[in-house]
This record gives structure tokens, C-alpha cells and sequence, in this order.
């Protein structure tokens, strides 16, 4: 069977003007008009062009939403790409800036090159000077060559020099005086640096102990006065003056050394009399080790003379 198209397309090709209907007869039955010839065959054609027509027209709209769709995609995928770049640069700049501030701290916390790594080897001695006890010495003064160091709260000296490759072993000669009140029990000290460490390129510790003793002892004295009150000196140190005829005096003195010890009597107020006092001085010979002396004198007061009785007078009788 034929379908409507091609039956369309054969009334098309069928001539419309004088050309009888098929339905013609021969009892004279009206034909058809042209109009109405042409319009039978279009008839059944135009519905379906038309429904042609609406499909191509509904394929168009349905394309031209799909191509927005795209453009706005396309749009949207732009957009989210610059937002993301521009976050991307942000995050970058802060991670950026983060890692220069990191690098500069990271630069100034790191130590200076010190010379042994510059130009060679370096020597870094550490001195502690200490009493025999190992209590820390402070004040004492220690000279090497032409520098002079001097000894802080904790006894330390850190000496530190770069060391020369073609001199050979190098030698330190460290000489200490120690403050007042004490004396060194070795007062040079030599440091000998061989050539192999001037050549490690590295730094060379060394360690050294000096000991400042005290030069002084404690002489503790036991005085003793007997016949009244007396004022005692060591030296030109004032120890005090007795009470009920006794003191006792500690004081610090230089080791093998002769003190003059020496006293004189208190004369108590209102008293005219000038008493003697024996022996007015005495020797002291101080050791090496804290020590203690007694010693006593005597005040002697002069006798007062009595007064002569009057002489009684007898009268005279004739």
C-alpha cells in the first residue's frame, strides 16, 4: 500500500484544468472545480508537511536551549576557572610571603661564621680559676701575651685565637695573679697546640684549672686582763676591749708573718692614777694553718700614800 506522501505527491503531478474528476458520469453529474480539484490532492499533503515544518521547528528550539545551556556552561566554567585562579594566587602570594619571612628568620637566627671556618682553625680555651676547695675565684687577672682577662663570678676566662698553619706547633704561655689575699700555687700555666689541629679547619678546645689559696689564715686570740680593763691591737687592727677581764678576736692574718700584739689599760673615769701593764706587747708568729693563742696581761695600779696622822699638841704647864 501506498502511503499518504506518495499519494500526496501523485495527486500533485495529476493535471487540475479541464481534466475530469474519476468520478465523472456519463448522466452528467456536476465535476469538481479546480479549486476544489487541486485542493483534494493538497489536502491530504499539507497536513503532513506542516507536521514536518513543526517537527524541524521543535528540533530548532530544542537545540538553541542546549546551546545556551553550553554557552552558559561554558561561561560558568570561565567564571569558576578566574575565581579559582584568583584564590590559587592568593594561597600563593601568603605561602609565598610566609615561606621569605621563614627564610630571613631562619638567615638571622643562624650564627655568624666564626673565623675557624673562614680562614682556619681556631682556638678556644676555657680557664677556671678556683680555690683549693673548688670555690670559684673571682678577680683574678690572667695574661696571655699581650691580652688581659679577667676572671668573672664563676672563675671563668674564655680565651679564643685563630691558629696560623705555617707556624708550626703553637704555644701559650698563660701567666695569672690573683687578687688580693691570695696567691697562685702555679702561676704559669703553658698551652701547646700542634700543627695537625691548626690544620683541621676546626675549633680546637682546650680546658685549663688554676688555683688561687688564700694567703691568710683565721688566728683567733684569747686575751686576758687581770687587775682591770684593757684595749688590745694587732698590727693596726683594733680587736676590742675586755669585759669583766676577757675577749676573744678572730681575725684574718697573712701565713708566716710576725704580728705585734700589744694592749693598753682603761683608765676608768675620774681616776688620776696611771697604772702599768705587763707585758705591753707581745710577738705573734703566724702559721700556715688557722691557729689559736691565749695571752693575759696584768694592770698594776700605783699605791695611794696614806695621810700623816696630825700631830696631837700637849699644853705647856709652868
Amino acid at each position: 500500500m501506498k502511503d499518504e506522501t506518495q499519494v500526496g505527491i501523485e495527486a500533485m503531478k495529476t493535471p487540475v484544468l479541464g481534466v475530469p474528476w474519476a468520478g465523472d458520469t456519463e448522466f452528467g453529474e456536476p465535476t469538481l472545480s479546480d479549486a476544489e480539484t487541486v485542493l483534494l490532492p493538497r489536502a491530504a499533503v499539507l497536513p503532513r508537511a506542516e507536521e514536518e515544518v513543526s517537527e524541524e521547528r521543535t528540533k530548532t528550539a530544542a537545540h538553541r536551549p542546549s546551546r545556551q545551556n553550553v554557552l552558559r556552561s561554558l561561561w560558568q566554567m570561565a567564571r569558576s576557572s578566574l575565581i579559582g585562579a584568583a584564590v590559587c594566587g592568593v594561597l600563593g602570594g601568603l605561602l609565598v610571603a610566609c615561606a621569605v619571612v621563614l627564610v630571613v628568620r631562619l638567615a638571622s637566627a643562624r650564627p655568624e661564621p666564626d673565623d675557624a671556618k673562614l680562614q682556619g682553625s681556631l682556638l678556644s680555651a676555657l680557664v677556671r680559676v678556683e680555690s683549693p676547695t673548688g670555690q670559684p675565684v673571682e678577680g683574678a687577672t690572667l695574661r696571655v701575651g699581650e691580652l688581659t682577662f679577667s676572671s668573672d663570678a664563676e672563675g671563668l676566662v674564655r680565651f679564643e685565637q685563630p691558629l696560623s698553619e705555617t707556624t708550626g706547633t703553637t704555644r701559650y704561655r698563660f701567666e695569672l695573679t690573683c687578687p688580693e689575699g691570695m696567691q697562685a700555687t702555679s702561676p704559669t700555666r703553658e698551652l701547646v697546640v700542634p700543627l695537625g689541629a691548626a690544620r683541621a679547619k676546626k675549633r680546637v678546645e682546650r680546658s685549663l684549672s688554676l688555683v688561687c689559696t688564700s694567703t691568710r689564715v683565721a688566728l683567733t686570740l684569747a686575751l686576758r686582763a687581770e687587775g682591770g680593763e684593757a684595749r688590745f691591737w694587732l698590727g693596726e687592727e683594733e680587736l676590742g676591749v675586755t669585759t669583766g677581764g676577757q675577749l676573744e678576736a678572730t681575725v684574718q692574718v697573712d701565713k708566716r708573718t710576725e704580728q705585734n700584739l700589744r694592749a693598753a689599760p682603761v683608765i676608768p673615769k675620774g681616776e688620776k692614777r696611771k697604772p702599768t701593764l705587763s707585758p705591753p706587747a707581745r710577738t705573734v708568729v703566724v702559721l700556715d694553718d688557722d691557729q689559736r693563742l691565749e695571752y693575759a696581761v696584768k694592770i698594776s695600779w700605783p699605791k695611794v700614800k696614806a695621810k700623816a696622822a696630825p700631830v696631837q699638841q700637849i699644853p705647856y704647864r709652868l
